[in-house]
């Protein structure tokens, strides 16, 4: 039975979504900012509009148009700061961060940057889509010290130990049509409303069995769990539709049953479980 026993650090995670006006403004980007006095403040996110990272041989400004999530400096000041883009990840240190504005409902909350611990924002409404075709894991991030690889159009694990995983940057909520295929010879996690590695919720895939499988305090209980016809080394389209933390799963087009999980948001990704794994053609519709 695989285990999450690594508890994981995810730091601060960050993604924006703007609009210039005139025209239709977007679903809200909701923001939430814990200070250093370990106040935390929640609203929209009305500036900085971008970021600039100092990196090798110069600095790489980005605008939070272009901007999956945000890591920022509330570490250890030798470590970098990331941001995760659609065309990949840029590891640096912020330089000059502006202040951020936050409307709160109530009005604009000007926040300096030297007062923030850490942030988080959603960015609602954007669709997902990775063939794996030009070899970039994106906007995936990896935890642990599993191998993960994209060679041949696949996104590929090398399981080192089970408490490994691979995460988008943003955060997912609401309702939305999570697809993927997926081949293993062993077990097999996609994983979704997750926030580390002791908070996960996940579907589990193993040779003619799968099941959703949720914490709180990962302690690897089966919520539910159905007969399917998959057999080792073959590859099955996985689809689940997740309407808060209520979920429905579909394998090779066949619907196989639902159930509710003890959450409702968080980030989606994937895990392996003591043989090698391969994910394509993930897709993630709102």
């Amino acid at each position: 039975m695989p285990r999450f026993a690594l508890a994981i650090a995810l730091t601060v995670l960050a993604a924006c979504s703007f609009s210039e006006e005139p025209g239709p403004k977007p679903v809200a980007e909701i923001c939430e900012l814990r200070l250093q006095n370990g106040s935390v403040i929640k609203g929209t996110l009305k500036a900085p509009r971008e970021v600039t990272l100092k990196v090798k041989g110069g600095s790489r400004t980005a605008s939070f148009d272009d901007v999956w999530s945000l890591t920022i400096g509330v570490v250890k000041k030798e470590e970098a700061d990331r941001l995760v883009m659609s065309e990949g990840i840029v590891e640096g240190w912020t330089t000059d961060s502006p202040d951020y504005e936050i409307d709160t409902g109530y009005g604009v909350l000007k926040i300096p940057a030297a007062d923030l611990k850490s942030a988080r924002f959603r960015r609602p409404g954007k669709d997902v889509s990775m063939d794996f075709a030009d070899g970039a894991l994106r906007g995936l991030i990896p935890f642990g010290k599993s191998a993960w690889t994209v060679a041949d159009g696949v996104l590929k694990v090398e399981p080192a130990q089970t408490s490994d995983m691979i995460l988008l940057a943003p955060t997912f909520s609401g309702r939305f049509t999570l697809e993927v295929d997926v081949k293993c010879d062993s077990w097999v996690a996609i994983l979704f409303h997750t926030e580390d590695a002791t908070n996960a919720a996940a579907l589990w895939l193993m040779p003619g069995t799968c099941g959703l499988y949720a914490n709180p305090d990962w302690t690897n209980r089966a919520v539910a769990t159905w007969p399917v016809p998959t057999a080792v080394g073959n590859a099955v389209h996985a689809k689940l539709e997740i309407d808060g933390s209520h979920v429905k799963v579909w394998i090779d087009g066949t619907y196989t049953g639902e159930a509710d999980v003890p959450a409702d948001a968080g980030r989606i990704g994937f895990a392996g479980w003591t043989s090698v794994a391969t994910f394509d053609n993930l897709t993630i519709k709102r």
